[in-house]
């Protein structure tokens, strides 16, 4: 018998073949921000890498909770794909080299 996938890793799955990944972070005030960004599956966890001064930084900053979801290069959500969500944490420096060499 086998035990049923979690929405969480079928997400994963979905973004790993795809590449890409809309990322929703949260505003002080709660308003959602979703932002198509190119994503690496590794080991059961998304990597997203993004210059430090951008605004999804500064947001997860302030709230680490966001949602992810596979989507286009444009940032289109198929129908019937479901966002899931996750916390998101930031990476140091040597985690943030480690992750540039694997997207290479």
């Amino acid at each position: 018998m086998t035990t049923p996938r979690s929405d969480f890793d079928q997400a994963l799955d979905r973004i790993g073949r795809g590449g890409h990944v809309s990322l929703t972070t949260f505003r002080r005030n709660g308003q959602a921000v979703p932002t198509p960004v190119g994503g690496l599956v590794e080991d059961d966890t998304l990597y997203v890498l993004t210059p430090p001064e951008t605004g999804k930084v500064k947001r997860i900053r302030n709230n680490s909770q966001v949602t992810i979801a596979a989507c286009d290069m444009k940032g289109t959500v198929p129908a019937g794909v479901p966002a899931v969500r996750a916390t998101a944490r930031l990476l140091d420096p040597a985690e943030t080299a480690r992750v540039q060499e694997l997207m290479r």
